[in-house]
């Protein structure tokens, strides 16, 4: 019995605290904390008369005085004098902090949460530790402060065209660092190879090397003078799957190798991240255990859902074994017994609540039902 309760208050725990989390809900206990240390604290009762004294009578109350308009005027009203009144107003400020929940105390509406560090930008261009060349997002993040540097960029093509009866080409390039792409503007006096690179298509691989420039367009702020690009590799547009134009979802399932390089599965893989660290954030910050719980198990775990089987009995030189009975003979598995691909965490991460305490699982499930 005290292993069934423990266990379900754990689960429901967990689960409560994950859902305030996305809900903004503030945990149980966190908004009336500060309440009741206030209520918990010792009343100090006013001191008794001597005998033979009498209590002075209340004081009358006098009409308030309306405030000068002037520094001076403003303190006396709060405090009486000046230094009094700034004392006072000291002394509240500090009594109002200390009633009031702080840090992760707070309900998460009243939260201030700290702005995220911006990358400190040097004066000069700067390469990346492993490689010769600098992240598209650290060039348009320094924006005009570079302007006139060399640097060398690398990523591949977005969209290439030609302008100047033939004389310029423009290229958008991107690294994945960002979702937003560099112009790279490559004139046939600047480039000595610039045949080569105005034949190439959306899906090449260049490695450029240039000057930054302010840019005329709206978009952008810089954009880079190329001096010299390596074609690094190149991109048939009759084999190509990706196109200039938008894909529908169906057709980038198809693609999945290629498909992070568009924008529509660029930005839901960034809001996937910030969502999950937020959740594993938040978790941590709480000294809850992140459990890595098995994705291959032999229990149907909630048995709401049918399973992805795990099997090496299939094997097309050899029948699958069978039991005198006709069923399959999973002692010959590599498990040993029937093994699925889990639809939970759930039953494994149990065991470790009740053994570790606060814990709680990220981990992929699986079920075998078609969602879309």
């Amino acid at each position: 019995e005290y292993m069934g309760t423990t266990l379900g208050y754990s689960n429901c725990r967990m689960s409560l605290v994950l859902y305030y989390a996305m809900h903004g809900i503030p945990l149980p206990g966190e908004e009336d904390a500060p309440k009741a240390a206030a209520a918990a604290a010792p009343k100090k009762e006013p001191a008794a008369a001597p005998a033979g004294k009498k209590e002075p009578a209340a004081a009358k109350k006098e009409p308030k005085k309306e405030p000068k308009k002037d520094g001076d005027g403003a303190a006396a009203a709060k405090g009486g004098k000046g230094g009094d009144g700034a004392k006072g107003a000291k002394k509240g400020a500090a009594a109002k902090a200390a009633a009031e929940p702080s840090g992760l105390d707070k309900p998460r509406s009243t939260r201030t949460i700290p702005k995220k560090p911006q990358t400190d930008i040097s004066a000069t261009v700067t390469r990346e530790p492993y490689s010769s060349r600098t992240l598209v997002e650290t060039v348009l993040v320094a924006g005009k402060r570079w302007i006139g540097q060399p640097v060398t960029v690398g990523g591949w093509v977005r969209t290439i065209r030609e302008q100047g009866g033939g004389a310029l080409a423009f290229v958008e390039l991107n690294d994945g660092s960002t979702v937003s792409g560099l112009q790279i503007v490559v004139s046939k006096d600047g480039c000595p190879n610039f045949a080569e690179v105005v034949a190439e298509h959306t899906g090449s691989s260049l490695l450029v090397t240039g000057t930054i420039v302010a840019s005329p367009g709206k978009n952008q702020e810089v954009e880079i003078s190329a001096t010299s690009v390596v074609v690094c590799g190149g991109a048939n547009p009759t084999e190509y799957p990706l196109s200039k134009g938008r894909m529908s979802l169906e057709h980038l399932r198809e693609v999945a190798h290629l498909r992070p390089r568009t924008k529509t599965i660029a930005c839901a893989t960034r809001i996937r991240n910030a969502l999950a660290f937020a959740i594993h954030e938040f978790f941590q910050e709480r000294k809850f255990l992140y459990i890595h719980t098995p994705l291959i198990t032999t229990s149907d775990c909630e048995g709401a859902g049918e399973m992805f089987r795990v099997t090496t009995l299939l094997d097309d030189k050899k029948p699958v074994p069978r039991t005198p009975d006709g069923k399959i003979d999973f002692s010959q598995d590599f498990f040993k017994a029937p093994a699925m691909l889990t639809v939970s965490g759930q039953l494994n991460v149990e065991t470790s609540c009740v053994a570790l305490g606060n814990v709680y699982t990220f981990g992929p499930t699986f079920r075998a039902e078609l969602s879309h």
